[in-house]
């Protein structure tokens, strides 16, 4: 092999190597961005319950119970004041 036909491969699976790292790069900037997202989700959902909860405890704490029919009975709930 002469010395114009190694450099070109060189230059070659220099570019090839150049591309793939800024391939890596991309790929691993994507994933943060897919879990940044999925985060946000995660907490969305995790606040979404504590309101839930929250409202349920205010709820309960108004006096506001639910009363079931005995064993046998309905199944149906009641609301009852204490």
């Amino acid at each position: 092999m002469n010395a114009q036909t190694v450099d070109s491969v060189r230059e070659g699976v220099l570019r090839r190597m150049e591309r793939q790292a800024n391939t890596i790069r991309l790929l691993i900037v994507g994933a943060a961005g897919v879990e940044a997202l999925l985060l946000a989700l995660a907490l969305r959902i995790a606040d979404l319950e504590e309101s839930h909860s929250r409202a349920h405890l205010r709820h309960v704490g108004a006096g506001v119970h639910h009363r079931r029919a005995g064993p046998g009975g309905a199944r149906r709930a009641r609301l009852t004041r204490v």
